[in-house]
């Protein structure tokens, strides 16, 4: 158990947590230091998040190239493994944006600021971030099929549903205890899941809606290209705010290494719920062969069935870099590399949209062999860093510290 932090030592881990943060770029306003005075707010945040944040960005970028493999490139069975171990990125993503916003909360007096900053953020998603991948997106999926006005107004991305949340998460959470956001959390998603056995409209116009809000019924087609629905978004950032709640409450009191301790046991149970519920799927489908509203409510879906094991892996990699980058800072060269990515992700995931999808389609590689994308998939991380550190210059952002204590 940490010990509560003296800011007299010129080892404390204030010290070293206040010299190891990123400035806040597109993905978030600043952060008060949780060890600084009532009086005194540092202008930044923990190196963890954005480092995370960064690593998904990269792990969206490989996700978006297997998605380009070719049908014969890949076995079915392949291809869906691939899947499942891909999905954890969106649900993660969207967990580090409840984070962050309940550190906020538990750190911050005056949020005014960070609302109008939240609010801006989903308007650049709704009309920056769309339009410019419908742009990105066009030559490969639609071309000449369709005007291109009709592709932007037809589509809803990822961006879209953040930009919902970003919008209704901040007028909400503040006024909800962190054990109801948890409870509500739970709900939503049950809720998202339950809708599968219930009777549902079957106009054109029903089955959009439905999709948007609750989700693709299982075995039907996507009617809305890269659609997560807005109830399991929700409860993704509420569990989000939830933790980062938790962390914020336990920097101001020095015992975070308590609580990290706690965050890693409880990935062990949340990992094995999502196997179990996995395994009753696979049992009722392939062994019973029965069971259809049972087998809808266990489906394996990165909503629901798989999300227990993917905020297991959250939980695990949050700790891991909270613990070595905030807490003892060991920043590195790859470190800093990943946190630029995670602090301009806005700019790095519409990026990585041009370099994987839209220039291979221009030049005649709308789909690509597993040969091809292993050769391709390094020059086009190297690319997306060097258009993010790119943006970064110009938008004037210090670096990382060379150096950091141990």
């Amino acid at each position: 158990m940490s010990q509560p932090l003296d800011a007299s030592s010129d080892g404390s881990r204030a010290e070293v947590r206040a010299r190891n943060t990123v400035e806040v770029a597109v993905s978030g306003p600043p952060l008060a230091d949780p060890a600084a005075g009532p009086g005194r707010a540092a202008q930044s945040r923990l190196v963890s998040l954005d480092t995370l944040r960064g690593g998904l960005i990269v792990l969206i970028l490989v996700t978006h190239g297997v998605s380009a493999l070719s049908p014969l490139a890949m076995s079915r069975e392949a291809r869906e493994a691939a899947q499942l171990f891909f999905g954890v990125a969106t649900p993660s993503f969207v967990l580090i944006s409840g984070t962050l916003f309940g550190l906020f909360l538990a750190t911050r007096r005056n949020l005014a600021p960070i609302f109008r900053s939240y609010r801006w953020r989903a308007l650049l998603f709704f009309g920056f971030a769309h339009a410019l991948i419908a742009a990105e997106l066009f030559p490969a999926f639609a071309g000449t099929r369709m005007p291109f006005w009709l592709f932007v107004v037809e589509r809803w991305y990822i961006t879209d549903t953040l930009g919902v949340a970003f919008l209704l998460m901040p007028a909400v959470l503040p006024s909800l205890r962190l054990g109801d956001r948890l409870v509500i959390a739970v709900v939503l998603l049950t809720v998202s899941r339950v809708d599968e056995v219930l009777v549902r409209g079957h106009s054109q116009a029903a089955l959009i809606a439905h999709e948007i809000f609750f989700g693709r019924p299982v075995g039907d087609d996507a009617r809305a290209f890269d659609c997560y629905p807005l109830l399991p978004i929700f409860a993704y950032f509420m569990i989000g705010s939830f933790i980062g709640g938790r962390l914020g409450t336990a920097y101001r009191a020095g015992r975070d290494e308590l609580l990290l301790a706690r965050l890693r046991r409880v990935a062990w149970p949340l990992a094995a719920a999502s196997l179990l519920m996995c395994a009753a799927w696979a049992a009722l489908k392939y062994r019973l062969h029965g069971h259809p509203a049972a087998q809808a409510l266990l489906y394996p879906d990165r909503t629901f069935s798989l999300f227990p094991g993917y905020l297991a892996a959250f939980l695990v990699a949050l700790t891991f870099l909270v613990r070595r980058l905030d807490l003892l800072g060991r920043v590195n060269r790859a470190t800093r590399a990943l946190a630029l990515l995670g602090r301009r992700s806005l700019f790095a995931y519409v990026a990585q949209y041009g370099v994987v999808v839209t220039a291979p389609a221009m030049l005649g590689h709308r789909f690509v062999s597993l040969r091809g994308l292993v050769l391709y998939l390094p020059f086009a991380t190297a690319a997306v860093f060097g258009l993010t550190a790119g943006w970064d210059r110009l938008r004037g952002r210090p670096p990382l510290p060379p150096s950091a204590p141990r």
